[in-house]
């Protein structure tokens, strides 16, 4: 069998990739308004950068350097949606649903936010530098530096929880859908894992199976990047006082919000 089909190389094969429009005509609406949505990040992404000329672990620095990732995790979301991919999508999404929750915490508690973001990078180093000891993973003098920059960490260094996060500002129901993308695809749970299993509709048995999304979980895939990016959008425009693309936002999420009925959720 050539390469170019799906059983020899999966997603990286001719065929995926010659299934991309059909993949794309399955909700063709949601994904011209996600690539709508990307368009004006990238514009605004040029506002927000000379808007935001400050120190570098300002919260309006580190804001923009937020959006600046959403954009690129975005993109990773249409690119593998568009190819039929779910769980990674999802993935995906379950990060940009992070950001949301970080710029939110920024726009709503700025001083402790940026606390919180200096102590999570501290604690972060503390435990690979312990870890490193604890396993002798290094010997010599590079353990004694080790050991030595271990003792000059402070006692108390608290790393982002992101339910604790997400209570910061007003997103904290979306911790709802965060958690359903950690169980339906970001850890290998039972739930993930059934992404790899075909269940006959006549309950006679059930195969391993590759997971080719289809109307449904494309849909779902998209409804969750759009409920992380939009906000991070919306939290940079309002701490960086940016208005030219509001209205074309509003715009595009009327848009989504009159699109033909299909599933909104994981």
């Amino acid at each position: 069998m050539s390469k170019e089909h799906f059983e020899v190389s999966g997603f990286l094969s001719e065929e995926i990739k010659d299934q991309i429009k059909l993949f794309q005509a399955y909700t063709g609406e949601l994904f011209a308004a996600a690539k709508d949505i990307n368009y004006l990040i990238m514009n605004l992404v040029v506002e927000a950068t000379e808007a935001a000329k400050t120190n570098s672990v300002s919260p309006e620095a580190v804001s923009v350097r937020l959006l600046l990732r959403s954009a690129v995790t975005f993109q990773s979301v249409i690119l593998l949606a568009e190819r039929g991919i779910v769980a990674d999508a999802r993935t995906l999404a379950r990060s940009l649903i992070e950001d949301a929750f970080m710029i939110a915490a920024i726009c709503s508690s700025p001083a402790e936010f940026m606390e919180l973001f200096k102590s999570d990078a501290k604690a972060s180093q503390k435990r690979q530098t312990a870890f490193v000891i604890d396993h002798k993973l290094a010997e010599g003098e590079t353990l004694e530096r080790l050991k030595e920059k271990l003792s000059e960490f402070e006692p108390k260094l608290a790393p982002f929880v992101m339910k604790n996060l997400a209570a910061m500002g007003p997103l904290k129901t979306l911790y709802l859908l965060y958690q359903r993308l950690s169980d339906d695809s970001a850890h290998p749970s039972a739930t993930a894992l059934n992404h790899h299993v075909y269940k006959s509709p006549d309950k006679s048995g059930w195969t391993y199976s590759w997971q080719v999304a289809g109307k449904e979980e494309t849909s779902a895939t998209l409804h969750s990047a759009f409920q992380g990016i939009v906000p991070v959008v919306i939290g940079v425009m309002d701490l960086l006082k940016l208005e030219t693309y509001r209205e074309d936002l509003n715009s595009i999420l009327k848009r989504i919000e009159s699109a033909p009925p299909s599933k909104r959720y994981v």
